[in-house]
């Protein structure tokens, strides 16, 4: 009795093992079914950004020369920014496992993809010779505006270069009546592609008194062949005591 007692907890433990090894292989098939399925969607929405842009890229060629337009596009996490690209007719984004999800204009393109995927405003303008398609905005500014009722206060001014070039900073605090304001990003700076650039400002608003103001800054492309115009940057600042 012992003997076939043992036999049936040996069958149950083979059955059991059985199980376990099936049930992890049906895991890992449909793991690597999902993961596939999950890719493919990311493959598609590559596509989609691709063709929404080429056919804003179109939209403003057929209008013509300074015709400009922005289009909100989603990147996927497995796009590889670093192999696509945007230029010699054609728009291309690498999406990792599938290749490029591309397409090609009959008119001349130039500019380049964020320098991260999700969601992101691209702007797509007529130059006259070709269509330039870039991220909208070439630099993030912390703060975006600068508001304080303390008597004393300083603040401290983040400028990030999203483009894919260089600029030159020129920098002026524009505040009435406020003697005692200062900010320490005078002069000029270059700030390459993915630097930060951080100034300090303070000031001293009189009692009583609502002062406002802001801090202009200009910023000019280093490379005289860009296409890329000038862009000035406004941050308000506005004091109350």
């Amino acid at each position: 009795m012992r003997g076939l007692k043992g036999q049936l907890s040996v069958e149950f433990t083979a059955v059991l093992a059985s199980m376990l090894l099936i049930l992890v292989l049906l895991v890992v098939i449909f793991s690597g079914v999902y993961a596939q399925q999950e890719l493919h969607t990311q493959y598609i929405m590559a596509s989609h950004a691709v063709s929404v842009l080429s056919t804003q890229a179109k939209s403003v060629w057929i209008e013509g020369k300074d015709t400009y337009a922005y289009s909100r596009i989603d990147i996927p996490p497995s796009a590889q920014l670093e192999n696509s690209s945007i230029g010699n007719n054609s728009l291309n984004l690498y999406v990792s496992h599938f290749g490029d999800a591309f397409e090609i204009t009959s008119f001349n393109t130039s500019g380049w993809w964020p320098n991260q995927t999700g969601s992101v405003i691209m702007s797509v303008r007529n130059n006259g010779s070709h269509v330039l398609i870039r991220p909208a905005f070439l630099f993030s500014l912390s703060p975006l505006g600068v508001y304080t009722s303390s008597g004393n206060s300083a603040h401290i001014i983040n400028i990030t270069n999203n483009a894919n070039e260089s600029f030159r900073l020129s920098k002026a605090l524009v505040f009435v009546s406020c003697p005692s304001c200062s900010y320490d990003g005078g002069g000029t700076h270059i700030i390459v592609s993915g630097d930060s650039y951080v100034s300090n400002l303070t000031f001293t608003p009189a009692s009583n008194q609502i002062t406002s103001g802001y801090i202009q800054i200009n910023a000019s492309p280093l490379s005289s062949s860009s296409d890329i115009e000038n862009v000035s940057i406004i941050i308000p600042l506005t004091a109350v005591r």
